[in-house]
């Protein structure tokens, strides 16, 4: 039987399970009950019960295996050595918050998710204490309420995954935070009032414009699609020739002090090397033109 898993997990302690064409370790004639779910690459662990059941299987591996597990610090433990035999060992407690990361040198890997309340690391759910969340169900689970603030895992939890309470929305705080605030008209997602600054009077990229309202430049590492891992460069070429390079991750706004008058050339070149240019025109704060 092949499986996606990094490993079987198997209920019987006192025999040892057949797997595929592998050569038993031990052979019994009692009946061996035993579970195994194939479909899935990641477990939440919710509750100190389901941490306890997961301590008492086992992880097993074919001939020429090794599997390791990655604690949400990122220590690594080998669980079963490579070796010309297949053998088997128990699986370890998973005693952190976090995602755990179980690894089969061979079969791939398969993600454990360790809810923060079980270590007491979960925080307060406020503002200066957001709470660390790591599967789609806690909020609902914690009977979160308007103001609870909490920050998805950055290891593995999507924003889609998260069930919001009867009532709610997210509203976003800052990069990675998020609150519940009462939806009064079905909105899932809100974003509290900003304030930001942009030139939109002239046409295209370029500008004329006096050094003390020059707004900050935007960047983008993959055209404003939203991928922050893809990586800028921005280079800002003055007047007299001077160059400024500097390279960014994801997409912002970057302030710069523009400290010529005259012609400045402005070059965003992104992961795919592509490349977007705007001129500026900066003039002096002050000018009299005599005719």
């Amino acid at each position: 039987m092949k499986t996606r898993f990094a490993a079987l997990f198997a209920a019987c302690a006192a025999t040892n399970v057949v797997c595929g064409d592998v050569a038993p370790l031990a052979v019994t004639e009692s009946a061996c009950a035993f579970a195994v779910d194939s479909t899935l690459d990641s477990f939440a662990v919710k509750s100190g019960a389901e941490q306890a059941d997961l301590a008492s299987r086992f992880v097993t591996r074919r001939t020429g295996e090794s599997v390791t597990l990655t604690a949400p610090d990122g220590t690594v433990s080998n669980l079963v050595e490579s070796s010309s035999t297949a053998t088997s060992a128990a699986f370890p407690l998973l005693d952190a918050g976090g995602t755990w990361t179980l690894s089969n040198s061979r079969q791939g890997t398969v993600t454990f998710t360790v809810r923060r309340s079980l270590d007491g690391s979960l925080g307060g759910g406020t503002a200066g204490s957001p709470a660390r969340l790591v599967d789609g169900d806690e909020l609902v689970d914690y009977g979160a309420g308007a103001g609870y603030t909490f920050t998805p895992d950055a290891s593995g939890l999507l924003l889609s995954e998260i069930k919001l309470p009867d009532g709610f929305a997210m509203e976003k705080v800052s990069d990675g935070v998020w609150r519940l605030v009462s939806s009064l008209d079905g909105s899932l997602y809100t974003w509290a009032q900003i304030e930001y600054r942009a030139d939109a009077r002239g046409e295209g990229p370029n500008r004329r414009s006096r050094s003390d309202t020059v707004p900050p430049v935007a960047y983008s590492g993959d055209n404003w699609i939203g991928d922050m891992s893809k990586a800028a460069k921005l280079t800002f070429v003055s007047p007299d020739g001077t160059e400024t390079v500097l390279n960014r991750i994801g997409s912002g706004a970057e302030s710069f002090t523009f400290d010529k008058t005259g012609h400045w050339t402005i070059t965003l070149r992104m992961a795919d090397g592509s490349t977007r240019t705007a001129e500026l025109l900066l003039r002096d704060q002050f000018m009299i033109n005599f005719r």
